[in-house]
């Protein structure tokens, strides 16, 4: 074989290699980028108190999609967070977010203490940035 046509070949490869993770790495910035405006919605919520409910709720679900999303293995969202907590900085604030949503979701509980929803929100957030999904001085508005 002729050195130039193996040299050609490799650099022919690389350049595949090169425009295929470039691909692969706009697709992931897209898809991360889905879940963060659905975060930016999720802070304007905040602005009404009568959206608190919904703003825990929401940011469960986003939660979840996330985990879903980065493989976390288990058949719903509290052992997802169980197969992340290597991952997660605050385990015990994602746990009480989570139980939160729960009781809202069932209707034992409404939120109507804003200290509540900023702790809550600020898991959330946490547990997002741990997941690399939000950059750590990206805050609530």
């Amino acid at each position: 074989m002729n050195i130039y046509f193996i040299i050609s070949l490799v650099i022919g490869l690389l350049l595949i290699f090169l425009v295929g993770y470039t691909i692969l790495d706009e697709i992931k910035i897209r898809k991360n980028k889905q879940f963060i405006v659905r975060w930016q919605n999720i802070q304007k919520l905040c602005l009404n108190p009568s959206n608190w409910n919904k703003v825990v709720i929401e940011s469960d679900k986003l939660l979840a999609e996330v985990l879903k999303k980065k493989h976390f293995k288990g058949k719903n969202v509290g052992e997802k967070i169980v197969s992340a907590q290597r991952i997660l900085s605050n385990n015990d604030a994602i746990w009480s977010c989570h139980k939160l949503a729960n009781q809202i979701q069932e209707k034992t509980v409404s939120i109507q203490d804003k200290k509540l929803l900023i702790k809550t929100i600020s898991g959330y957030h946490q547990a997002l940035v741990d997941l690399m999904i939000l950059k750590a001085g990206v805050k609530k508005k």
